[in-house]
């Protein structure tokens, strides 16, 4: 394991501090979203999923198909003079048969706040990825509808986040 995801498992194994709850309803109380943006959008659809997606409707094939599911989350960038608040959220959705990948949908949004409260990053980092990833999923949700559309892939719509 390398030195990043052993501080990254130390600080997820941590308790919460009474600060750092604080902190955290602090910027939930005064945050608001100013900003969502795609900044990069990417599809890919091998002729062949068509076939292996209407076998496995029809139960000729079963699990033939393999769909996965993914969000990651960029390191925040936090301007407390302005009291701005913002991370990438980069969105993915694939079907695999095997190890060949057959649908590839991505899609990076900028999701931006202000009116943050100086707080300590690990607060403000956790208000983004929980926050910041609820609100940037409606629209890779809908990106991928519209792609799913016009390409006639019939893609599953994607679940809500619970």
């Amino acid at each position: 394991m390398d030195k990043a995801n052993e501080k990254d498992l130390e600080a997820a194994e941590k308790p919460a501090s009474k600060e750092n709850v604080e902190a955290y309803n602090k910027i939930v109380q005064h945050a608001k979203l100013t900003d969502i943006k795609l900044t990069d959008g990417r599809f890919t659809l091998k002729p062949e999923y068509f076939l292996l997606a209407e076998e496995e409707e029809s139960g000729a094939k079963k699990k033939a198909l393999v769909r996965n599911f993914n969000c990651d989350v960029s390191p925040m960038e936090i301007d407390r003079e302005h009291g701005i608040l913002c991370g990438f959220f980069k969105w993915t959705v694939s079907v695999k048969k095997g190890r060949k990948r057959l649908v590839s949908v991505s899609a990076t949004f900028v999701v931006a706040y202000s009116d943050v409260p100086d707080i300590p990053d690990d607060p403000a980092h956790a208000f983004l990825e929980k926050v910041g990833s609820i609100a940037s999923y409606p629209y890779f949700r809908s990106f991928v509808s519209q792609l799913s559309w016009a390409s006639g892939a019939d893609l599953p719509i994607l679940p809500i986040l619970k």
